[in-house]
């Protein structure tokens, strides 16, 4: 995803470099691929099983935990928010209240 193309993994490596016969959500991991180029790829693409795509949205909502912030927070703050690779503009609404 996004580009819906089909490839082959031919390998899973570690960070060292050292095959991998399984990876689980949140390993770190280098992968050989067949049927794609490099310069096709690009940050923040997910691979996916082509029975059960990615689902993509243009709105989601979250639960926010705030560890530390020294101003008020209310409907309406902007702010950055990082999620891996992605890094986006959002602002608080006050939902179900």
């Amino acid at each position: 995803m996004p580009n819906k193309s089909s490839i082959e993994i031919l390998g899973v490596y570690t960070e060292a470099d050292e095959e991998m016969a399984v990876a689980t959500s949140g390993d770190q991991v280098r992968l050989r691929l067949k049927g794609v180029e490099e310069e096709d790829i690009s940050v923040g693409f997910v691979l996916c099983s082509p029975k059960v795509p990615v689902h993509v949205v243009s709105v989601f909502e979250a639960q926010v935990a705030i560890i530390e912030l020294k101003s008020l927070l209310s409907a309406g703050y902007s702010c950055v928010m990082h999620v891996h690779t992605a890094v986006e503009e959002v602002t608080f609404e006050v939902t179900g209240v």
